[in-house]
């Protein structure tokens, strides 16, 4: 995996350089003394984490987070700085890690054994984010569903954990009533068939499941954070901070249990 290192003083960054590779031997770790190197290493291949000085020239670290962010949303950010008050604004951009210079080797090991996003553990598989925003990867892009509803009916089903959902549910969470209609039944099979177009796009076939009047996942064919989680996975229990399909309002109840557990 590649690692990114990001301050614009030349000491404080060969130091954090030789930490790094001691903690990470064989990893690719770049070093970047500005914003520009930085931006244009994560634009030639992805980055599993960046760890990144707040207060430097031109663009500070708060920048240019969002700026790798724009260009890979689950790259994992820990910024590094002399500063605290930084903290509140760091931790909005939803960040991994937040560690004050002088920085500590253990520091350091600590923020990687928490880290927000996770990389896929099977390759080949439709790998799933549920911590944070819910967002699906196939070979570490982004998978582009065409509506919104369909990335959400496909998000329901993975709450659902390989469970069988029928069209009934589905209508009441996507669209919050009780009211049953051959429109609304037929949006949902429009859904479906969106859902099925864009995973066939990404060589994933056989992902979305449909029985009779139900749909449901073949979870041999997809890694998630949230199931990793439930099995008891180390890193995967580490990187949940209390936000789990942060976008959808149906999922809190699912949050609730994730608490008690």
């Amino acid at each position: 995996m590649r690692y990114l290192l990001v301050d614009d003083e030349p000491l404080v960054l060969r130091d954090m350089g030789r930490t790094v590779k001691e903690i990470l031997p064989g990893e690719e770790i770049f070093c970047a003394g500005n914003c520009v190197d930085a931006l244009r290493y994560v634009e030639k291949g992805r980055v599993y984490v960046a760890f990144l000085d707040i207060d430097m020239p031109e663009m500070n670290g708060l920048e240019l987070a969002k700026h790798l962010k724009d260009l890979q949303p689950d790259i994992n950010i820990v910024f590094v700085t002399a500063y605290s008050e930084y903290m509140g604004e760091a931790w909005d951009l939803y960040v991994s890690g937040y560690l004050l210079k002088p920085v500590q080797k253990e520091a350091i090991k600590k923020s990687l054994k928490n880290l927000r996003f996770l990389p896929s553990r099977e390759e080949g598989k439709l790998n799933i984010q549920c911590f944070g925003n819910f967002e699906c990867f196939y070979h570490g892009e982004p998978v582009k569903f065409e509506r919104v509803k369909s990335k959400e009916f496909f998000a329901c089903l993975i709450d659902q954990r390989g469970a069988k959902v029928g069209t009934n549910e589905l209508r009441t969470l996507l669209f919050e009533e009780d009211v049953d209609s051959v429109k609304k039944r037929s949006y949902i099979r429009t859904l479906a068939s969106d859902i099925r177009k864009t995973l066939k796009g990404c060589n994933l076939e056989n992902v979305l499941m449909h029985e009779r009047d139900c749909y449901y996942v073949n979870l041999s064919k997809v890694d998630c954070d949230y199931f990793r989680y439930l099995n008891g996975d180390t890193a995967a229990v580490n990187s949940y901070h209390g936000e789990y399909m942060k976008q959808y309002s149906w999922a809190e109840m699912t949050v609730g249990s994730l608490e008690k557990s």
